[in-house]
This record gives structure tokens, C-alpha cells and sequence, in this order.
């Protein structure tokens, strides 16, 4: 079923205009589609939106001014401590910090008191009697060694 419909000249023009810029056929497959249009994205067309250009560059400006946002709320304070932290850390072991020199440093007299100070004669035996085990120990290795190498 077709029905007529009245459009003021002015914006018949403007149609027509519109039907070849856009490449329809025709007015109605024009007019048909405009109608879909409106219908399926919800666009009212007395709002005047220009375009939807528009509309995603007001998005684009939220967005980034909420990034901005956080970036000064959250990840600024986050860098700055991590920055304190690190700082903290490079100070403490560069002057702070035992080093290989303070432990050998502090190793060093007890070392040389361990080495001044004569050992008891009980212990002096005990270590006499180790190291002839260690001897005997040492030549049964030897002995095995070339008992393999003979064979």
C-alpha cells in the first residue's frame, strides 16, 4: 500500500540533494532508509545533532579527563612512593648497608685471638690424632687409586 505525502519544496530540494549525495535511486528508497534510520539507532531529529562526530568527541573528552583523574589520584602518589622507596633503598645500601669489607673487618681480631691463643694439650692430642687419621685416610685413597690404575 502507498500512501502520498506532502513536503514543503524547500525540503524536497534538500531531498534531492541528499538522494544523489548519499547514491539512492530513488526519493522513496531514500525516505524509506531515513525512516529505518531514525527508528533503529533512536536518534530524535529535533535535536539537531549534527553528527555523531560530535557526540564521540564529548565521550573522548570524558574519557581523558577521567584518565587525567586518576592518573593525579592514583598513579602519581603510586610513582612517587615507589620513587621515596627506591631512593630509601639505594641510600641505605650504599652507606647504610654491611659490606664484605665490614665483615672481614670485624672477622679479622677474632681471628688473629683464635690463631695468638695457644690450645689446650687435650685438644692439641685431639687434633694430632685427627690429622693421622687424615693421613691414613688419605694414603688407603692413594693405595685404592692405583690398585684401579693396575688393573
Amino acid at each position: 500500500m502507498k500512501t502520498t505525502l506532502t513536503v514543503d519544496a524547500d525540503y524536497v530540494k534538500i531531498m534531492k540533494d541528499l538522494t544523489k549525495e548519499f547514491e539512492f535511486e530513488t526519493q522513496q528508497e531514500f525516505f524509506n532508509c531515513m525512516v529505518l534510520y531514525f527508528k533503529e539507532t533512536g536518534i530524535n531529529p529535533k535535536t539537531k545533532t549534527k553528527s555523531t562526530a560530535e557526540e564521540l568527541s564529548k565521550l573522548r573528552t570524558t574519557v581523558i579527563s577521567f584518565i587525567r583523574e586518576q592518573e593525579k589520584t592514583k598513579l602519581d602518589p603510586i610513582i612517587l612512593k615507589l620513587n621515596e622507596t627506591f631512593d630509601f633503598l639505594l641510600n641505605y645500601y650504599k652507606h647504610e648497608a654491611i659490606t664484605k669489607e665490614d665483615i672481614k673487618a670485624l672477622s679479622n681480631p677474632v681471628i688473629q685471638k683464635a690463631q695468638s691463643t695457644p690450645l689446650p694439650v687435650s685438644k692439641i692430642e685431639n687434633q694430632e690424632v685427627q690429622n693421622e687419621k687424615y693421613q691414613n685416610l688419605t694414603k688407603q685413597g692413594s693405595a685404592h687409586e692405583t690398585e684401579v690404575s693396575v688393573r
